[in-house]
């Protein structure tokens, strides 16, 4: 999303000029639902580009400012390339998976909600990072399944809540509200 056009951020970045680096761009942010972003700010003096960016993924924010010496026209694609790599490897370090992790959960389920099993099984059926699930208890008041997921705990209650459910994560046995 490169929203450079619109002239109440262009405004907002002028009246904030002198103090750049510190200001958080909640404005311009809230403005496009953004949870992660990278805001790119480019200065060219007469030999130099200098570029701060102001990277937020997964709740943490870095400053990374990067100087392109002697910077002409000709310079511009691979500038850009060096730029998106920088921003890759941020992404890339953020999302970082270890699939050798084998977590197993344990998830129950109000057992009178058969419309909300039968999602939950598609669900997690699709998920990528779950090597295996299974029915592991029944009774009159709820049905438990066991997952095997290969990442954290986060990053799985992060997913489920981007899928729109909410989990009950208190005791050992995660209860899907």
């Amino acid at each position: 999303m490169l929203p450079t056009d619109d002239l109440d951020d262009i405004q907002i970045i002028k009246s904030n000029y002198e103090y750049l680096e510190d200001y958080d761009f909640k404005e311009i942010i809230n403005k496009y639902f953004l949870d992660d972003y990278i805001i790119s700010l480019i200065y060219k003096n007469d030999n130099d580009l200098k570029v701060l960016s102001k990277i937020k993924l997964s709740d943490k924010m870095v400053l990374d400012n990067k100087v392109f010496k002697n910077f002409n026209e000709k310079d511009v694609q691979k500038t850009i390339e060096e730029l998106k790599l920088l921003y890759e490897d941020y992404w890339k370090r953020e999302n970082q998976i270890n699939t050798s992790i084998k977590l197993p959960l344990t998830i129950a389920i109000d057992i009178s909600k058969d419309k909300k099993i039968e999602d939950f099984e598609k669900t997690i059926d699709k998920f990528d990072l779950i090597s295996s699930f299974n029915v592991t208890k029944l009774d009159n008041i709820k049905i438990y399944y066991k997952i095997i997921f290969n990442g954290n705990p986060q990053a799985f209650i992060n997913e489920m809540q981007m899928l729109g459910y909410d989990l009950d994560i208190k005791n050992k046995i995660w209860i899907l509200k």
